[in-house]
């Protein structure tokens, strides 16, 4: 999935999904509800679920017409800041209690994912949340050029001055929004020292 009718057309075949469990259960490690960032948020499920839930919420997608699709549903919200940027165009991220990156950090160059993680790091209050997922070397998409995998140990140590509440390393064969395939990923709930 590389161009904007690829995601495009993966948005329409999830709409009406729920929010991702992972989002709801790293929300059962954060402190207070305040500011959320949603890094990738694509179809804008999980940054309508964050606003419903009395957060304000940072936006960011590369896909074009973020705020539309938030919007959708009648989310037109003042406490929303939808960018349509890729993680290298995004230069500040405001201060922050949630970290949400579903799947979005693996299609980040590795000079955009050094970029964005930075960011991410420097915008979390301490005792923040991050949570999201990595790819690992055995994703069946691990050869593509625009896919970006860690080992158990550079998950380690991209980790190691945080506070792992989850780090779970998952392997199973399901469908993609390019049809089935062998997933290799690591979920991730941390917390900011």
């Amino acid at each position: 999935m590389t161009g904007s009718n690829d995601w495009q057309q993966y948005y329409s075949a999830a709409t009406g999904r729920a929010p991702r469990p992972h989002l709801i259960a790293a929300l059962k490690h954060v402190s207070r509800v305040g500011t959320a960032i949603d890094l990738g948020a694509g179809d804008g499920v999980d940054s309508r679920f964050l606003l419903d839930q009395g957060w304000q919420v940072v936006a960011v997608d590369a896909t074009p017409g973020l705020r539309e699709r938030i919007a959708a549903s009648g989310h037109a919200s003042s406490w929303l800041d939808a960018r349509d940027a890729s993680f290298a165009a995004v230069d500040d991220l405001p201060d922050a209690d949630l970290v949400f990156a579903s799947y979005s950090l693996p299609f980040a160059s590795v000079a955009e994912f050094a970029h964005i993680w930075e960011l991410l790091t420097a915008a979390l209050r301490p005792r923040g949340v991050f949570a999201g997922q990595l790819f690992g070397h055995r994703d069946d998409w691990a050869e593509r050029d625009d896919v970006l995998t860690h080992s158990a140990s550079e998950v380690a140590e991209l980790l190691s001055d945080w506070e792992i509440v989850e780090l779970v390393e998952r392997e199973r064969d399901g469908p993609s929004g390019r049809g089935p395939k062998h997933w290799h990923f690591f979920d991730i709930i941390a917390r900011r020292l």
